[in-house]
């Protein structure tokens, strides 16, 4: 909360308003970074799915994060400290199935909070195995895996965050300014083009 408070800090924040399209807008730089809603309005393969996290007692707040990646045929795994509330754990792409971003209901997954317990109960000794708290959020999954970032019907558009997006949002932020203001990006960035989707999901 407080680093997105940073963030937005200078900026023109209007929640509530809905804009079904993008492009209808009158600006000089329209940038869409509508999380979830990003493939339907721009034709994109995204999918939008629940990612659950549970959250753990007993950790001190310099614990380092973690990620198990485990043995073949085992999802990944990944811990980390949320200040303030615990240690948060989580089982990546458990849910795989698509998600409708525009219900309201965020479900938690109880077998998942109990295979959460029993990892932590054999793997995180120091951790209370009692759940604190756990909820579930939307991810935006593109085909590989990576962010987009590109230029559509003179659009600038970033998402396909596949969870990681907002580990890296100061440094998103400003190859997305970079981008609306006509600078030119590294050439590490052409990863992110858009029109590599067509050929990842042919």
């Amino acid at each position: 909360d407080e680093a997105i408070r940073a963030l937005a800090r200078g900026i023109d924040v209007r929640e509530g308003e809905l804009v079904a399209d993008p492009r209808e807008l009158e600006a000089d730089v329209i940038c869409a970074c509508p999380g979830s809603w990003l493939g339907p309005m721009f034709g994109l393969p995204l999918s939008p799915r629940i990612e659950q996290v549970v959250y753990f007692a007993g950790a001190p707040e310099t614990r380092p994060s973690l990620i198990d990646h485990g043995a073949p045929g085992r999802r990944l795994h990944y811990g980390l400290i949320a200040p303030g509330i615990g240690y948060k754990v989580g089982e990546d792409a458990a849910q795989p199935d698509r998600w409708d971003p525009d219900r309201d209901d965020r479900p938690i997954h109880q077998g998942l909070v109990e295979r959460l317990v029993e990892d932590v109960r054999v793997k995180l000794p120091g951790l209370d195995p009692r759940p604190v708290h756990a909820e579930a959020c939307l991810y935006t999954m593109s085909p590989d895996g990576d962010f987009i970032l590109d230029r559509i019907d003179g659009v600038v558009v970033f998402g396909g965050d596949s969870g990681h997006a907002f580990k890296f949002a100061p440094l998103l932020g400003r190859l997305i300014a970079d981008m609306a203001a006509g600078r030119p990006l590294p050439p590490e960035a052409d990863r992110f083009r858009a029109d590599r989707l067509s050929a990842a999901s042919a």
